[in-house]
């Protein structure tokens, strides 16, 4: 075997590895050797073979002694420990880039180098979107001399420490989370804890830590690439979204049918099935509708009275738009039926999701709905009644009808005192709750819009679309029906974005479909607590404590 190991040409000496030979015609015969190797000097551009090599190197060009150190361990647990408090004390890093090697003796081999040793280079070369930190690649484009080489044997373990960096500082700005810190913060992520609390967790583990820490800048962002890396999300299937969105919609066609909350789907290039009734998607159309169970048993029980239909933008980055079919449960609180996401915003998009919730519920010939709101889209109300049936009573939501009076009273009245004026007469014409007083306030406001010069554009505009109308908006008419506004659905467009979207505009379809599932998961439980408990709604709440402040007030006595 000796014949075999690297050996002096001069002396005839023999080592167990090559650099050790390198050293030794270096240090001995003062010969160069060994420098024409894979590891670029930091401080020059010289080339070396090993990290042993670069050492040496280090110590006999550039002056820098290397503080060697040889430590022993009783096992690898040890090691770790020992290392993890030696990367918090300095601020460095350490991590494994390659296999271990089987030494000829039988031990393992290990190399741990420095996190800024080495070049950066692009995974996704110039097709990158995403743009580089700006504090620029931890690497240093070149090797640092720190490095750890552990041998792992039955008895012990032996450990070579080279603990001088050279190329680089020690900011916390560059150094990674270490894996022990990532698993920790995995298993809070698993646990289900927000990351604020956990944010908060680990600043205050602060207080009490002799060092500062790469883990005490941990960031939302951090917390997102551990996600990933632990594969934590768990409304991603598939990377692709497509692809994860077909293997969530196959699982329920898979699985029980009668557990299906899919009711209808229509992939994009894909094309549109024949369905009686039904107008025809074409093959760049997007359709998918939603309805659990839960959503079908209340559709039948409350769906004869209130409907409330509207569209919510920006829960996802296809802009596709999540319509939604809501009613009104015994308790005056508005209970999401059925939802649907599309590419459309069209009367053929209406009437198909409508046509989908009728076959899911095996709708009755003489479904009437009592009342159907919705804004002043009248895409809404025809594609309804072409596929439910007839509706008793149509009205507009009230913030709806304001906000285009405010924006046509802008445009068509230059003069902005009267602006103003005309407004106020609208918004009190819309309160009036006498069916008498109203018909006659109407017919004079309109005589004396038209009789002004600046206002008779609005006056043209008002007889058009609302004079014709006043069923669908004016208070008097509206007096037992128990609705105003839309109330219901601005409720649920706020609280799923802002507590199940988190406030931010989801890239992915998978993602916005699994929180849409939560909510209805949680709507549900909702219910049977105040079923339970007997717990009011917000609204019934309001209805009661404006009925004992009324019953508080003192008439004046003549």
């Amino acid at each position: 075997m000796a014949e075999n190991k690297p050996t002096c040409t001069v002396c005839a000496k023999t080592f167990n590895q090559k650099s050790s030979l390198n050293v030794h015609m270096r240090s001995v015969h003062d010969m160069e050797v060994g420098l024409g190797g894979p590891l670029v000097c930091p401080m020059c551009d010289s080339r070396v073979q090993c990290y042993e090599d670069l050492a040496g190197h280090m110590e006999e060009k550039h002056g820098m002694p290397m503080e060697k150190e040889e430590l022993a361990f009783a096992c690898m647990e040890d090691f770790k420990a020992w290392k993890k408090k030696e990367e918090n004390e300095n601020r460095s890093l350490y991590v494994k880039h390659s296999a271990s090697k089987l030494l000829a003796n039988g031990k393992k081999r290990t190399l741990f180098r420095c996190n800024r040793d080495g070049s950066y280079r692009s995974r996704v070369g110039t097709d990158r979107k995403k743009k580089l930190k700006s504090q620029g690649s931890c690497k240093i484009e070149a090797r640092c001399p720190s490095f750890i080489i552990v041998k792992e044997g039955a008895e012990n373990v032996r450990v070579t420490f080279y603990k001088r960096h050279v190329g680089h500082s020690m900011s916390l700005g560059h150094q990674t989370l270490s894996r022990d810190d990532r698993t920790e913060i995995a298993g809070l992520l698993e646990s289900g804890r927000p990351l604020s609390t956990i944010l908060d967790l680990v600043r205050d583990s602060c207080l009490n830590s002799e060092h500062f820490q790469r883990i005490h800048l941990l960031t939302k962002m951090d917390m997102r690439n551990i996600t990933t890396e632990f594969n934590l999300k768990k409304d991603r299937l598939h990377q692709n979204d497509a692809i994860s969105l077909e293997i969530w919609v196959n699982s329920f066609l898979e699985g029980n049918m009668d557990y299906n909350p899919v009711v209808f789907y229509k992939r994009q290039e894909e094309s549109d099935k024949t369905v009686v009734g039904s107008p025809h998607l074409n093959d760049e159309d997007f359709l998918l509708v939603i309805m659990t169970l839960y959503q079908k048993k209340m559709f039948l029980e409350f769906g004869s009275d209130i409907i409330c239909v509207d569209g919510t933008h920006g829960t996802n980055g296809y802009d596709f738009q999540l319509l939604t079919i809501l009613t009104v449960d015994e308790y005056a609180s508005g209970y999401p039926i059925a939802f649907c996401f599309t590419n459309r915003k069209d009367t053929i998009a209406y009437k198909r999701f409508f046509l989908a919730v009728k076959m899911a519920n095996s709708m009755p010939v003489n479904y009437v709905c009592n009342i159907f709101m919705s804004d002043d889209e009248p895409a809404f109300l025809n594609a309804w009644e072409e596929v439910m049936g007839p509706v008793k009573h149509r009205l507009l939501c009230s913030w709806h009808v304001d906000r285009n009076w405010q924006s046509n009273v802008h445009s068509k009245i230059k003069c902005h005192s009267k602006g103003v004026m005309a407004y106020k007469v609208l918004h009190l014409l819309q309160k009036e709750c006498n069916e008498t007083s109203f018909l006659q306030k109407l017919q004079l406001f309109l005589q004396e819009l038209g009789e002004d010069e600046d206002t008779q554009e609005l006056a043209r505009y008002f007889r058009a679309v609302y004079a014709k109308r006043p069923e669908t908006w004016a208070y008097c008419y509206r007096k037992s029906l128990r609705i105003n506004t839309n109330m219901y659905l601005e409720s649920f467009h706020r609280v799923f974005k802002h507590m199940y979207l988190e406030g931010k505009k989801i890239k992915r379809l998978d993602k916005c479909v699994s929180a849409l599932m939560k909510f209805t998961r949680n709507k549900i439980f909702e219910r049977l607590i105040r079923k339970q408990k007997k717990t009011p709604s917000h609204r019934l709440s309001q209805m009661q404590n404006s009925h004992i402040e009324s019953l508080a007030i003192k008439v004046p006595s003549h």
